[in-house]
């Protein structure tokens, strides 16, 4: 028998019936001819025939799928049960909904920044150029290493022999302006080397050519896919048009695809990043490498490329006359090349691991919770059961009938726990932290959906399980002739309740525990002192002035200093000021050596490395950082260009004993540079969080 059959029974019975009825009529009409009366000639014929509800069982069973055609029996019992008891179906949809809700939600973030490939072609073999110095005191504190210099991407770009194509990058901000509104824009500026080291063809142009990374060349720019759309409306002609980005006219090269980005970095607008050779020094550590391995190359032979190519770095360039790279030795720069994906991922898979874990313990939390009302729901039916058993249902269709029932309930709490976790994405994706890896690509797709529909079955039926086997045994015949009502009965019919409960128990402590221990940490560290008061009333506002627009450091002031008393002028502001890094947004502050007069250096060694800032009046009473000793920066000492400085409390107590006695003391930047009068010491601020 054919699925076609099965699906088109009721059409073939239906013929059947009208044949049957033709030949009882036929041979009516024969003994008629006989001389039979007809209402004997009638009964004559249908005897003559036999049975015809038997015979028309016997075709339904030649028609159907006896297995199948007792699971839809089975779905449209369980159905009318579960519509009986709407309170019960309720409270168990809404308690699986959640559970399943919460797990697909955590099970989507993972996959998509876990789990999936970065959208490049071959992503396994595009790595993250990385190096840690751990003999640079002060460099601990930076949160991705040591980047690469001008000079280091020459010498490994030049002399590797594992890499097909290596280049650096760096982002940042522009303004665009011209034929548009003015709007200021993230940039990503890259070497030759990235674009085809990712392998990303343009949507539309072409990439840059060697000749748009030398100094000098024509000025040129690629756009993103969305920054394309919401400025040209997708309009292929504006490739070859030409866009003012910091004061200068670019032409448009290309579009590059939808949803590309380089790493875990968004841009509007890529532009070459050109270096001449003969001003690259050894320092300017300030760029992010990227290259694909040749094939067959693994990390640790790339890691040992690199190490073979440190020291031609260092006899090759210098920061100077006079100066040698031999001081580097020092830093004991060591490769840390690493995955792509890893790179992008970070710290962040550790915390998505233990966020799945605490949301399946939940999820079995839910489930002994079910457990339980399931177990009650089949003691109620006891009666019920016994008697379907009575009438001929054996163990294994109650089992299944049970089963049936519990699955779907599984089932209809994943439709309800999907829709659930399709709108915490969605929120997630809206609301979701900046430092969250790849949080652009989080979206609930067929992966998500399939992890729900298997998640829905399996807690169905491992639900129903339990409750199907105890009571669909002989106690079912013992509840018909009421031989369970014992006190030894009883107490079993209450331990696997009880054990239920103390596991759902359990695993609700283990969470609580962890909530609790959160929520202490949490409180820990609401009490640091980050270094800045009121954030809820601290606003940012990022403003670049291109050096072609205003090329006069004093005029470059003078106009910030009047878009701070705009600023100031607004109703509701109190006080403002600026600086090149707000503590906490996510920009790495400079850092260099910092030299105090009054100690000594060997001339073999670079001193501790320190953070440094570069702030206007007022930006410390602004951000509510407090002076602990001297006094803030005045404007005279600004435009009067007087060689003064804050410093830190705890910079202040590490090279002077107390915050009091850096005030009068001399520090510089680089041996270079001049002396700058410590004129003040501030708190010390939290850069990169409170943890």
């Amino acid at each position: 028998m054919g699925w076609t059959h099965y699906f088109h029974r009721g059409k073939l019975n239906e013929d059947w019936a009208d044949e049957l009825a033709s030949h009882i009529e036929i041979a009516t009409d024969e003994n008629i001819a006989r001389g039979m009366p007809p209402a004997e000639a009638a009964c004559a014929a249908r005897q003559r025939f036999g049975n015809a509800t038997l015979h028309k069982e016997r075709i339904y069973q030649m028609n159907t799928i006896g297995f199948l055609d007792s699971v839809v029996r089975d779905l449209r019992y369980g159905l009318r049960v579960l519509g009986r008891n709407r309170g019960f179906t309720a409270a168990v949809l809404l308690t699986l909904a959640i559970g399943i809700g919460a797990n697909t939600a955590v099970f989507t973030v993972v996959d998509c920044v876990l789990l999936r490939p970065l959208a490049y072609p071959r992503p396994d073999e595009l790595v993250a150029v990385r190096q840690m110095a751990p003999g640079a005191a002060g460099l601990a504190s930076l949160t991705d290493g040591l980047r690469l210099s001008a000079s280091m991407y020459f010498t490994y770009s030049d002399h590797n022999r594992v890499f097909q194509s290596m280049g650096a990058w760096t982002d940042g901000t522009a303004n665009v302006t011209g034929s548009f509104e003015p709007e200021q824009v993230r940039t990503i500026a890259v070497t030759d080397g990235v674009l085809q080291a990712l392998g990303v063809q343009p949507a539309a142009g072409h990439w840059f050519t060697k000749a748009d990374y030398r100094p000098n060349a024509r000025q040129i720019v690629m756009l993103s896919w969305g920054y394309w759309q919401r400025r040209f409306g997708g309009d292929r002609s504006a490739v070859g048009r030409d866009i003012i980005v910091d004061a200068q006219s670019r032409e448009i090269a290309g579009v590059m695809p939808r949803g590309f980005r380089l790493a875990d970095t968004d841009a509007d607008v890529i532009v070459p990043l050109p270096f001449d050779r003969a001003k690259v020094q050894l320092a300017g550590f300030d760029l992010h490498g990227i290259a694909r391995l040749k094939p067959g190359v693994t990390i640790a032979q790339a890691d040992a490329d690199l190490e073979r190519m440190l020291p031609i770095w260092m006899n090759s360039w210098t920061n100077g006359p006079g100066t040698t790279g031999k001081i580097y030795e020092t830093w004991k720069i060591t490769p840390a090349i690493r995955p792509l994906k890893q790179d992008v991922i970070g710290s962040a898979g550790d915390l998505l691991w233990a966020v799945m874990g605490t949301i399946g313990l939940v999820m079995l939390v839910a489930c002994s919770s079910v457990t339980n009302l399931l177990l009650v729901r089949a003691e109620a039916r006891q009666q019920e059961l016994a008697i379907r058993a009575s009438l001929g249902a054996g163990r294994r269709r109650i089992v299944r009938e049970l089963l049936v029932e519990s699955v779907m309930l599984g089932v209809l709490g994943g439709i309800l726990g999907a829709a659930i976790a399709w709108a915490g994405v969605r929120f997630l994706v809206a609301l979701g932290p900046r430092n969250l890896p790849r949080l652009g690509e989080i979206f609930l797709g067929g992966r998500g959906i399939v992890f729900a529909a298997l998640l829905s079955i399996a807690a169905g039926f491992l639900l129903g399980l339990f409750p199907a086997l105890k009571y669909a045994g002989s106690r079912v015949f013992g509840a018909l002739h009421g031989t369970t009502r014992t006190s030894s009965a009883s107490r079993e019919r209450h331990r696997a309740r009880n054990v239920l409960v103390i596991s759902q128990v359990a695993m609700a402590l283990v969470l609580l525990i962890c909530a609790g221990l959160m929520i202490r940490t949490f409180r820990a560290l609401q009490t640091v002192e980050p270094g800045f008061t009121d954030a809820r009333h601290l606003q940012i506002l990022r403003v670049a002035i291109p050096d072609l627009l205003i090329p006069e450091p004093e005029r470059v002031i003078r106009t910030q200093n009047a878009i701070l008393d705009k600023l100031k002028a607004i109703p509701g502001v109190s006080s403002a000021g600026f600086a090149d890094a707000m503590a906490m947004e996510g920009i790495e502050p400079r850092w260099d050596q910092i030299l105090a007069a009054d100690k000594t250096y060997r001339a073999d060694e670079i001193p501790p490395l320190r953070w440094y800032k570069y702030v206007s009046p007022d930006f410390f009473h602004t951000a509510g950082t407090r002076l602990v000793a001297g006094r803030d920066l005045t404007w005279s000492e600004v435009y009067g260009l007087r060689p003064v400085a804050l410093v830190s409390e705890g910079l202040a107590r590490e090279l002077w004993g107390t915050p009091s006695a850096a005030i009068g003391k001399r520090i510089r930047e680089a041996s270079s540079l001049p002396w700058q009068e410590v004129i003040g010491v501030v708190q010390d601020v939290y850069e990169n969080g409170v943890n």
